[in-house]
């Protein structure tokens, strides 16, 4: 089975047209098609394909006793950082949301394994390393209420 094949299924499940759903995910018609038709589709744009049609994409044990949850990958590189003796590594939680560059910045919501929110502050500035900060729940809410995309996943604050 191929990516492409998940897709078209959950498509006609959900009885979605091709065009209907290119223009919920923010591409051209004729671009998802050739996605689909030559099966040229990141595991990512899987992952979120499935999850705007209303489906999730786990791994499970062949013995059934583990379920891999697949993360949600940040758009900026890996950062981690220790703030006030936690550890904070950006490969080991999942992205939220980010926003706009705005005066060569753009900032990163995560929340990692624990719960724990944190925002990576990212630079374009030449000898400006990236840097985390912890993220209050309240400043968190707010952050993805106002940054998330359509396709992000729901979150429980």
């Amino acid at each position: 089975m191929k990516a492409s094949d998940i897709i078209t299924d959950a498509l006609q499940s959900r009885g979605v047209l091709q065009k209907e759903f290119a223009e919920l995910v923010g591409q051209l018609p004729k671009t998802l098609n050739k996605k689909l038709s030559t099966n040229k589709m990141t595991a990512q744009e899987l992952v979120d394909y499935a999850n705007e049609l209303g489906y999730e994409i786990a791994l499970i044990d062949r013995q059934g006793n583990e379920r891999l949850t697949i993360r949600r990958r940040g758009i900026g590189p890996r950062v981690r950082r220790m703030v006030d003796g936690v550890t904070y590594d950006t490969q080991k939680s999942d992205a939220l949301c980010h926003t706009d560059v705005e005066n060569g910045w753009y900032m990163e919501l995560y929340r990692d394994a624990d719960g724990r929110f944190f925002v990576v502050h990212y630079s374009f500035w030449a000898d400006t390393d990236a840097f985390i900060t912890r993220c209050p729940n309240e400043e968190a809410e707010a952050m993805y209420s106002r940054y998330a995309e359509d396709n992000s996943p729901a979150v429980d604050f």
